[in-house]
C-alpha cells in the first residue's frame, strides 16, 4: 500500500481491500485471490480550514492520523439507494475504523471487503470523522452527542461527497473519495461593558466576568446523506450548557473590567471556540448566551466594598449554520447582558465575513 498525492491536494490514497457481504479470516489461506482492480479504494482529500490551529479539539489532518474515521456502507443488490428502505444496521460497512498506519504510512481496515462481481450491484458508502467506536447509523442518519466539557469537545465532520449507487463496472480502480467539511458551528466572544445609560463604569466598580456559556441543544441526528454545506440536522435533544472560564479561556486581564474600559476587546483567547450543535432560530427554544460576573464596589477611598455574583442570559436570535464561525459581542453593565453584533465567518482562516448590527435579544434578568 502507498500514500499517494494527487494534483497538490494532499488526496491521500488508501489501498483498502474490502470484501462482499462476509468476514474474512485472517488466515491469509482463506483470502480468495481478486484482481488489484476490483479492490474498492478511498481518497481521503483535505479541505479549505482543515490545517488551521485552534483549540476545542479541531479536527485537523494530523488528528485524524491519531483519531481515525467510520465508514458505513450499504450494499443494496440492484435497487437505487432512494428505493431503499434501510431500517436496519449498514450490511456492508457498518462503522468500519479506517486508521493511519504510522510505519507503512498507510490507510488501513478490516475486515478485507472487494466489489461485488455484477456489475449492477449497487453499494452507497457514508464518512464521518473523527472515529467513535459506539457510532451507529440509522438509514443515512447518526445520532451525536457534544459533551459540554470544552476539552472534550468534538469537532464533528462528515464526508459531503456523494458516493451512493456506486457499481463495479464504473467504480472499480477509482477511488471512493471522502471529502470532509465541518458539521458543527463555533462560537467565541469578544466584551464591551457599559455604565448607567451607555456610559463607563464609576469610579471604583469592577466587573469580573467569570464564564460565559452558551445553552443549546448537546445531542442531534447528522444525516449522512446530504451532501453539501450547510448539514441537516433533527432530533434535538438534551438541552445543555458548554461553558468557556476566565482561568482558561478567556484573554488574560480583559475579563476584568472597569472605568477605563470603554471599547469592545477580545473575551476567548485566539482560537479558541465553543463547537455546538447548528440549529435555526426558535422562539419556543432559543439558543443563548449566559454570562455570569461578579461586582466589586469600593468606597471613595479604596478601603471597603460590596462584591456580588451575578448571571444574565441573552437569547441568541439568528440561524446557526455549519462550517460557519460567530463571534458575539457581549454588551454588558451592572444589570443585564446582551448580544451587540455579530460577526460570521466561514470556517477557515482569511475568509471574508458579514457584520450583523444592532441585535438586542431579549434579555433575562
Amino acid at each position: 500500500m502507498s500514500k499517494h498525492i494527487n494534483n497538490g491536494k494532499h488526496i491521500l490514497k488508501a489501498v483498502m481491500s474490502v470484501g462482499l457481504l462476509m468476514l474474512i479470516s485472517c488466515n491469509d489461506s482463506a483470502v480468495p485471490q481478486q484482481p488489484a482492480d476490483n479492490w474498492v479504494t478511498f481518497g481521503i482529500a483535505d479541505y479549505d480550514g482543515w490545517n488551521e490551529i485552534t483549540r476545542g479539539s479541531e479536527l485537523t489532518y494530523n488528528l485524524l492520523k491519531e483519531t481515525g474515521l467510520g465508514v458505513f456502507a450499504y450494499h443494496t443488490g440492484s435497487t437505487p439507494w432512494e428505493d431503499y428502505i434501510a431500517s436496519s444496521s449498514p450490511n456492508f460497512m457498518n462503522n468500519t475504523k479506517v486508521a493511519y498506519n504510522t510505519e507503512t504510512e498507510d490507510w488501513e481496515y478490516f475486515p478485507l471487503r472487494y466489489w461485488n462481481s455484477t456489475d449492477d450491484s449497487k453499494i452507497s458508502f457514508f464518512a464521518y470523522a473523527p472515529y467513535n467506536e459506539s457510532q451507529y447509523l440509522e438509514g443515512s442518519k447518526m445520532t451525536f452527542t457534544q459533551p459540554s466539557e470544552f476539552d472534550e469537545q468534538v469537532d464533528m465532520c462528515w464526508s459531503t461527497t456523494d458516493n451512493r449507487d456506486l457499481e463495479r463496472e464504473t467504480s472499480s480502480g477509482k477511488d471512493v473519495q471522502l471529502h470532509f467539511h465541518h458539521a458543527l458551528s463555533r462560537i467565541g466572544f469578544t466584551i464591551t461593558v457599559k455604565g448607567e445609560d451607555n456610559a463607563p463604569l464609576p469610579e471604583g466598580v469592577t466587573m469580573t466576568i467569570q464564564e460565559v456559556a452558551v445553552k443549546g441543544f448537546g445531542t442531534g441526528a447528522l444525516d449522512l446523506a446530504v451532501f453539501s454545506q450547510p448539514a441537516q440536522w433533527s432530533a434535538y435533544d438534551n438541552m445543555k450548557e458548554f461553558p468557556l472560564n476566565a482561568s482558561e479561556h478567556f484573554v488574560e486581564g480583559n475579563y476584568v473590567l472597569t472605568k477605563d474600559n470603554t471599547g469592545s476587546q477580545p473575551l476567548s483567547k485566539p482560537g479558541t471556540f465553543l463547537m455546538v450543535i447548528p440549529k435555526s432560530y426558535s422562539a419556543d427554544e432559543p439558543y443563548k448566551v449566559i454570562v455570569r460576573y461578579k461586582v466589586e464596589l469600593e468606597d471613595q477611598d479604596g478601603r471597603e466594598y460590596i462584591e456580588y455574583r451575578d448571571e444574565s442570559a441573552g437569547v441568541i436570535p439568528i440561524d446557526l449554520v455549519s462550517g460557519k464561525t460567530y463571534i458575539f459581542n457581549i454588551i454588558t453593565n451592572l444589570k443585564k447582558s446582551v448580544i451587540g453584533d455579530v460577526s460570521i465567518t466561514d470556517w477557515k482562516e482569511n475568509s471574508e465575513y458579514v457584520v450583523i448590527q444592532g441585535i438586542v435579544p431579549e434579555t433575562v434578568k
